[in-house]
């Protein structure tokens, strides 16, 4: 995206107007444009300065909130599994001393599959021709 605007716009005489920047950066996946706008108003007093902006701060800003985004999932996924390994072990600690096992919440398949299986469900009547 960044290439194909770029070549576009800085072939233009009003390159460097507040519009493009704010259409460089507005049309970016919805989320990711806000988090980038965000991160402009926190260091300029709740507005985003499109007129003292360059593209070279522009495209540097969004590789660094992407690196951030890309980040925070690797470690969500992590901690999740971790959380898995940490809960099997403190099972295992806690019958090596003589607890009751640690046993982890049954997992939300489980408790989807137990509702479906109560579920009663009813035979349609086929109703009669007069």
């Amino acid at each position: 995206y960044k290439d194909t605007f770029m070549t576009k716009v800085l072939t233009r005489e009003d390159t460097n107007q507040p519009y493009w920047k704010e259409k460089f950066i507005t049309r970016l996946p919805t989320l990711f444009a806000e988090k980038n706008k965000s991160k402009y108003r926190e260091k300029h007093r709740g507005v985003v300065p499109y007129e003292t902006l360059t593209y070279g701060d522009i495209v540097s800003t969004i590789t660094k909130t992407g690196l951030e985004i890309c980040n925070d999932i690797k470690m969500g996924k992590q901690i999740k599994r971790d959380s898995k390994t940490y809960k099997k072990e403190l099972g295992d600690f806690c019958t090596q001393f003589g607890y009751e096992p640690f046993k982890p919440a049954p997992s939300k398949t489980k408790k989807l599959q137990n509702q479906k299986r109560d579920k009663k469900y009813y035979e349609r009547k086929q109703f009669e021709k007069p």
